[in-house]
């Protein structure tokens, strides 16, 4: 199996941030282990939804209904990567 790092978007969560609720948009890393990029990506999608879900900042129906999509897939990576845990890097989806 490989170690791939999956970079997530989403252009639109409604959340807050620096104390400012609003519409968000997200991308994120996720590092996981898989034979190919397709089972890559859906594990990476999935470790994403949990984090949504688990964050007091974002109610349970905007984290189901945040659209998920796959900016880049890369392979290669050492184990080490897959202990990381990268927040979320939040832009602001109004001003797009």
């Amino acid at each position: 199996m490989t170690v791939f790092r999956v970079c997530i978007k989403c252009d639109l969560v409604v959340t807050r941030v620096n104390n400012k609720r609003g519409a968000f948009g997200f991308y994120k890393n996720e590092y996981v282990r898989a034979s190919d990029s397709r089972s890559a990506a859906k594990a990476a999608e999935l470790k994403v939804r949990e984090a949504l879900l688990r964050n007091p900042s974002i109610s349970e129906q905007d984290a189901q209904a945040a659209v998920l999509e796959i900016d880049e897939i890369d392979e290669g990576f050492s184990e080490a990567e897959l202990s990381s845990d990268e927040g979320f890097v939040f832009f602001n989806a109004e001003a797009q």
